[in-house]
């Protein structure tokens, strides 16, 4: 069904004719041209495109109708809507996420950060696996560790990783660390409790979950931290597969501050981990319930 929005063949006809043609201006000129079509629209690449628009396409939805005025306002000088401007911005930039590793690579000693931000990180020990979205990495909880860049800690706010326990057998600490000469904002396993890092001097447990995620199954968990220099357990929260975590009111404890100044996936001076960890990302924000559960029933190939 022709979607023109001037008449066929007219001179300003711009549009698509079902999946043959697409009229486009340039310059002073409309030009016909064959509609693109990828050559395999369900390839890993293509699905993490896909998945990227939805995240900020729901989050355009959140925003105040300032914000979406203050888009529509910029919008209008490239004769387009405040929500493709929104898109283009977002997507170019990558806006909210200070690292991501998809952990895909089969071979080689580097896992590459697909933000903006060429954050790429080093392997030690750990080996490809295979993941809930493609490759993934096992480590043996002896001594594997994948250690990133620097990243500041006052800019990070939510861990998201996906853990299967599969060889757990005891799980040992070390499934995160992240550490800096003057603030340490992270994440470990301790007794199969989770284990939330504060300014390297203090660390304090959320709920015993060895029973409900340490299961030999694959489980999307989301750390958010309020700030590197929140000191205190009530500033940050965990969910599991979309579900939020009740905190266990365990006492804090005393540990020595960590002398490792980058990001340690999987090994920290704390342990080490035995499991498998897929698609890891450090997000600049707090991520909405909804992203957080959409994103935990991602599957590829699905």
């Amino acid at each position: 069904m022709p979607k023109l929005k001037s008449p066929f063949l007219s001179l300003g006809a711009q549009g698509s004719i079902g999946d043959a043609l697409t009229f486009q201006k340039s310059g002073q000129s409309t030009i016909a041209r064959s509609k693109p079509t990828p050559s395999d629209p369900y390839s890993l690449a293509q699905a993490y495109q896909r998945w990227d628009y939805k995240d900020y396409a729901y989050l355009w939805t959140l925003n105040s109708e300032a914000v979406k005025q203050s888009y529509r306002t910029r919008a209008s000088r490239y004769h387009i809507t405040g929500f493709s401007l929104w898109m283009r911005e977002n997507l170019k930039a990558l806006t909210d996420i200070a690292a991501r590793w998809h952990l895909d690579e089969k071979t080689g000693a580097t896992v590459f950060d697909s933000s903006k931000q060429g954050n790429n990180a080093t392997i030690f020990g750990a080996t490809p696996s295979a993941g809930i979205i493609d490759t993934a990495y096992s480590f043996d909880g002896i001594n594997d560790s994948i250690r990133g860049g620097i990243v500041t800690p006052l800019v990070l706010s939510t861990f998201e990783f996906y853990l299967n326990t599969a060889h757990a057998a005891p799980l040992n600490a070390g499934l995160i660390g992240f550490i800096s000469p003057f603030h340490a904002v992270g994440f470990s396993l301790i007794s199969n409790r989770p284990l939330l890092l504060l300014n390297g001097n203090n660390y304090q447990y959320f709920v015993d979950v060895r029973l409900l995620y340490l299961d030999s199954h694959w489980h999307c968990w989301h750390l958010y931290i309020a700030g590197a220099a929140q000191n205190d357990i009530d500033n940050c929260s965990l969910t599991i597969d979309g579900n939020p975590i009740a905190k266990s009111g365990l006492p804090v404890k005393t540990v020595a501050p960590d002398p490792w100044v980058n990001l340690n996936i999987g090994g920290t001076s704390y342990g080490n981990l035995a499991g498998i960890i897929d698609s890891f990302s450090l997000y600049t924000r707090q991520l909405p319930a909804t992203l957080m559960l959409r994103h935990s029933l991602r599957r590829y190939p699905s």
